[in-house]
């Protein structure tokens, strides 16, 4: 008979029992269903456990630690024991009779083996977590053992299952007392000691490397390998296999690269180190738009210069929103340290007050409408029942009509008014008192109104003949224009000379009639009337300082002559503005539409309810009128023009820096330079002192087209080509290549890249270099169909690791490794087991040999007593590497000896136990043992009496073999007496304690040494707080948001600061913080979510303002969820897993029942 089967009820191959009802298959099929239900998630849960570390295991496995070590072995024998319940189940569910029997159990003991030990590797990779041949050897017995009873139950009525379960319990006694050896000699692995984990950096820029040092230890008394792994954020990082001999301390290596600011934790078994990975940023300043008021079309410059301000080169993005709305976006890369100007320029067509918004820069743009904007009318209306006409004498007219009508004729005009008059009548005087019309002492006078009815220009005729025809009284004369006093709307913002107005009387041979006449004011011409202005002043040793005012009057019609003094032009100033100028610095210019300049000095009226008119007669009212100041200046010698970039794209910003020759010694300062593109004027700017002490003059461009243009300042020349961005990535790299490949720090590396363009057109690419994932350096190419070119960068790294260079798609990398030191061997920390030998006692001495070097290297120890050599051992020693070194042999008779190893010297005695003094100093204790210079020291001895009778004795207290103090005693016998010193030194350095026992200074009968330490005083603790920072920006609508910042101990105590976080003055958080000397620490915390707006966050009184955005998609959390205490993965812990055996067992038992009625 078989051991598990019964022979005789076994089914034959084509006996299989068939269900009679579709009930019972409906059952057989649930059965069916549930066990392999079951059995998965019986195996999912073991997983979940095996990737617990041991913090996160459940609560309730501590209640089971009395079991020591039979704790693991009974958890694992349990869970695998239900894996084989639940493996047998399934089997009987579709095998019957036919799955009992040895073939099974050894099928599903292997089937149980092999989850076992892939279950031990998944967890050899769990943190805190290792694998054993113990527990898959339990596995395995858990599987079997399940298997055996279960098939035992099955096989087998109940009263014979009493014996035949006491034969399987013997025979696995028999089984797991074969095994016992094995599993005695399967002990876990000796575990590293991780002694200490420290980082080379506690901060450090995106994408740069961080020391990681970790001091390993073997705790084994023979040589062992480990495997250490290394983990950033709770991820496997890298893998380190180490050999190390008994008792050794190796420093072992790694480097870690984050590009993600925040904080990263580093684990290494127990031992966790934190550094910050600092935010880049850029800082937008000096928001510049240009002009400040235009008319309606005119281009307008926004300009800023970007910093950065961050570790590291910075990507920025400058968005431009006019009146909130986003106009166009600017993106570079800006290099370390380094600013840069970007530009946009912009036109609006309708007058109004803009908002610009570049960044979070604010300004304004004005869009001025024009203050006269008429239309010369062919006639205009009069009222016949108000408007009265006279002849000469007095006597009334009569009025014929409701028009007056206009005719220009060469050199004249003709005005015909609605009088009749009888032959030898004159014309005396006409007016209409709502129309405005006027006649009278020979002068017409006809006004000019706008859409409100205001009088914005007059036109004044003088009749040289006047008729009457067909009851008309017909005026044919000289024609002129007056302009009254019309106010420029300009901002008091925008100069101090504010509020200005402008007059003007031109007389005219001719009118346009039925075209508008114009009035437009600027602030700020452009450069083609600035350009003719500068040239002027220069030629009279002066250069053009501010523009004041500029008016552009567009009158349709011409002079009757261009005599000098025909056009009056007047400026209405403020008189407190006119008296803080300098003498002789004002002018009235015009710029004629042929670039013609006339510069004029004002002649300023009496003042008038504190303003003063400054006229000024020119020959022609056609063209720009301005009143400017201008400066005394010399002409500045240009010596090159450079360009930021020889290409550019269509909207990208491109500087030009006009280098002046240094004129030193110079009494007066020198002119502006003017930047002309493709040889019209462009922009005129001041030459001023550069950062790097150089002289220039600066100018920015942003080119709409593409094409070549020729950049001309003074004498010096350049060419920008400017193409369409490469947007589709048609510019590709070919080929890059590093060299050298490894370097040492600060070493300088040539990245070359190959490029081409692979499309159709002439293209402007931006060829970003990246390393480590952050990038550090930009180039521009300009490419045409096909055209292929070389990138060269140079760079240079500090940092020791491996670094990864990327361009576009290409990728490579190289290698910073300091030279090797050379193995640095010596001892330390020589101590003696024993310092009081009897005679043929052995002394053993222990000592740590350390090779503070990258290479191997031997050590000789030799160990001295007295003069003489009695041990000498050659060490080999790996680099960074300590270990512990034991040596042993008789001493040389004795006496008072004195052991040596490399300049450590410690006493001991051998003596008999007959001459051994009864009274004996036991121990000393200092402390501290490290003071600073003036604080006290605490000298603890304790002498024992071993005598049955009273000894009196002195103790004498020597610093540095010199006498201290002395202290007279009585020990009573067979006890210990105890005295205490204070010890007071101010000079810095190692002091050596020696407490002497005799009856005198010459009969010692003991002697016991201490040291301690005395240091410079250090100073207190002072605190800093930096790198305050709230991420993420904007912040998410009630969404929480992550502070972070580095606390700071600078002096060089140990302290504790209570750190207070207020929002808005109210206070969200409070930690006591302590920190040792000169330290630092990344401190991190969560604030809860707010409404949208603006806060202030206050850190101890460093303050920083974070923005709450209105978006309502929340922002992505970059932090993982925290593990549940206990991570069972049905909510539960111990409970949990009984509550699923109970389960497994309850379905095991219904299959077993079902088996039954099948039988």
């Amino acid at each position: 008979m078989g051991l598990l089967t019964n022979r005789q009820d076994a089914p034959s191959p084509g006996d299989e029992p068939a269900f009679p009802s579709a009930r019972r298959l409906l059952g057989v099929w649930l059965w069916r269903c549930a066990s392999l239900a079951l059995l998965l998630l019986w195996a999912v849960f073991i997983f979940r456990l095996s990737s617990l570390s041991p913090e996160e295991l459940p609560d309730e496995v501590d209640l089971f630690s009395w079991l020591g070590k039979l704790r693991d072995v009974l958890f694992h024998f349990v869970l695998y024991g239900v894996l084989g319940a639940l493996l047998t189940s399934l089997a009987w569910s579709w095998k019957g009779r036919a799955a009992l029997g040895w073939p099974w159990l050894l099928l599903g003991t292997a089937l149980g083996l092999a989850y076992g030990v892939s279950d031990e590797v998944h967890q050899s990779l769990t943190p805190g977590r290792s694998a054993t041949l113990l527990d898959v050897v339990v596995d395995g017995a858990g599987v079997a053992t399940a298997i055996a009873f279960w098939s035992a139950v099955a096989a087998w009525s109940l009263p014979r299952l009493a014996g035949r379960w006491l034969f399987l319990s013997l025979l696995a006694s028999l089984v797991f007392a074969a095994l016992a050896p094995a599993m005695a000699s399967a002990q876990e692995p000796v575990q590293p000691q991780v002694l200490s984990l420290t980082l080379g950096a506690l901060a450090a820029s995106p994408g740069e490397p961080v020391r990681v040092e970790a001091r390993v230890r073997n705790p084994s008394n023979k040589g062992e390998e480990f495997t250490l792994l290394l983990f950033v954020d709770d991820a496997p990082q890298e893998s380190r296999v180490v050999r190390l001999p008994p008792g050794a301390i190796r420093t072992v290596r790694f480097t870690v690269v984050r590009a993600q600011p925040g904080t990263h934790v580093v684990r290494l078994g127990p031992q966790a180190a934190s550094f910050q990975v600092l935010s880049l940023s850029f800082l937008l300043r000096e928001l510049v738009v240009s002009p400040l008021v235009v008319g309606p079309g005119d281009l307008v410059t926004v300009r800023a210069t970007v910093e950065n301000t961050g570790p590291a080169p910075v990507v920025y993005q400058a968005p431009l929103f006019i009146n909130n709305v986003l106009v166009d976006v600017r993106t570079d890369l800006l290099p370390l340290g380094s600013k840069a100007v970007v530009t946009f320029q912009v036109a609006k067509p309708e007058p109004g007050v803009y908002s610009v918004l570049l960044g979070n820069l604010t300004g304004l743009l004005i869009v001025a409408a024009r203050d006269l904007d008429v239309v010369i009318p062919s006639s205009l209306g009069i009222n016949p029942s108000i408007a009265t006409a006279h002849a000469l004498g007095g006597r009334a007219l009569e009025i014929t009509g409701n028009t007056v009508a206009l005719v220009s004729a060469p050199s004249t005009l003709v005005a015909t008014l609605p009088v009749r008059l009888e032959p030898g009548q004159s014309l005396g005087s006409f007016q209409d008192l709502a129309a405005g019309i006027v006649y009278e002492a020979s002068r017409l006078t006809i006004p000019l109104k706008d859409d409100l009815n205001r009088v914005a220009a007059r036109m004044v005729l003088t009749p040289s003949t006047l008729t009457g025809e067909a009851a008309q009284a017909r005026l044919t004369g000289a024609l002129s224009l007056e302009i009254p006093d019309t106010l420029l709307h300009l901002p008091a913002s925008v100069t101090p000379a504010a509020p200005i107005s402008f007059s003007m009387s031109t007389p005219l041979s001719s009118l346009t009639l039925g075209t508008p006449l114009r009035l437009t004011p600027g602030l700020e011409p452009r450069a083609a009337l600035l350009a003719p202005l500068e040239e002027a002043a220069q030629k009279s040793g002066k250069t053009l300082e501010s523009v004041v005012a500029s008016v552009t009057p567009d009158i349709p019609g011409a002079l009757t002559s261009e005599a000098p003094s025909a056009v009056q032009v007047s400026f209405t100033v403020p008189q407190t503005w006119l008296t803080s100028l300098p003498q002789g610095v004002l002018r009235i210019a015009r710029v004629s539409p042929e670039g013609l300049v006339e510069l004029q000095p004002p002649v300023p009226s009496p003042p008038q309810f504190g303003r003063v008119d400054l006229k000024s007669a020119f020959p022609s009212p056609h063209g720009a009128f301005l009143l400017v100041t201008l400066r005394d200046a010399a002409p500045a010698q240009v010596t090159g023009l450079l360009l930021s970039a020889p290409f550019a794209s269509v909207g990208s910003a491109v500087e030009a820096r006009a280098v002046v020759r240094n004129a030193l010694g110079q009494s007066v300062g020198l002119a502006n330079l003017t930047l002309k593109v493709n040889g019209q004027p462009f922009a005129l700017a001041p030459v001023v002192t550069q950062p790097d002490g150089s002289m220039a003059a600066l100018f920015h461009l942003s080119p709409s087209e593409t094409g070549v243009y020729a950049l001309t300042v003074g004498g010096a020349q350049a060419k920008l080509e400017v193409g369409l961005r490469d947007v589709l990535g048609h510019i590709q790299v070919t080929e890059i290549n590093v060299t050298p490949k490894t370097m040492v720090p600060g070493q300088p590396v040539e990245v070359a890249a190959s490029l081409v363009n692979v499309g159709d057109k002439t293209l402007v690419g931006e060829v970003y270099l990246d390393i480590n994932g952050a990038p550090v350096e930009k180039r521009v190419v300009l490419l045409g169909p096909g055209a292929t070119s070389e990138a060269l960068f140079v760079v240079s790294r500090f940092r020791e690791g491996e670094y990864e260079v990327s361009l576009l798609s290409r990728r490579a990398s190289f290698t910073v490794a300091a030279a090797p030191k050379p193995p640095n061997l010596h001892a330390s920390a020589l101590a003696l087991e024993n310092t009081s030998l009897n005679p043929g006692d052995a002394i053993q001495a222990t000592f740590l040999v350390s090779n503070t070097g990258d290479l191997p290297g031997v050590y000789t120890a030799r160990v001295f007593v007295g003069a003489k050599e009695m041990e000498r051992q050659e060490i080999p020693l790996d680099g960074l590497t300590e270990m512990p070194v034991t040596v042993r042999f008789p001493p040389p008779g004795e006496g008072i000896f004195t052991l040596e190893v490399e300049g450590m010297r410690r006493e001991f005695v051998v003596v008999s136990p007959l001459q051994r003094a009864d009274l004996v100093v036991v121990t000393l204790e200092m402390e501290p043992a490290t003071v600073s210079g003036g604080e006290p020291v605490i000298a603890n001895v304790v002498i024992r009496n071993r005598e049955a009778r009273v000894i009196t004795s002195t103790l004498y207290v020597l610093v540095n073999a010199k006498a201290e103090t002395q202290s007279d005693l009585t020990a009573p016998p067979q006890q210990t007496v105890q005295r205490i010193f204070t010890i007071i030194k101010q000079i810095p350095g190692y002091y050596e304690v020696e407490m002497r026992l005799g009856r005198d200074p010459k009969s010692i009968i003991s002697i016991y040494r201490g040291r301690f330490l005395v240091t410079r005083p250090q100073s207190l603790p002072s605190w800093e707080i930096a790198l305050l920072e709230v991420l993420p920006q904007p912040a998410v609508p009630y969404e929480p948001v992550q502070v972070s910042f580095l606390l700071s101990n600078l002096g060089q105590l140990a302290g504790e600061l209570e750190v207070i976080a207020a929002v808005d003055d109210r206070v969200e958080w409070r930690e006591v913080i302590g920190l040792g000397p000169q330290s630092t620490r990344p401190v991190s915390l969560t604030l809860p979510g707010r409404a949208p707006g603006t806060y202030t966050l206050d850190v101890n009184d460093i303050r920083v303002r974070f923005v709450v955005g209105s978006s309502l998609t929340p922002a992505p959390s970059s932090q993982p969820s925290p593990a549940p205490r206990g991570g069972a993965p049905f909510g539960g812990g111990v409970a949990t897993l009984a509550a699923l055996a109970l389960v497994a067992l309850a379905a095991a038992g219904i299959g077993l029942y079902l088996l039954r009625r099948r039988r």
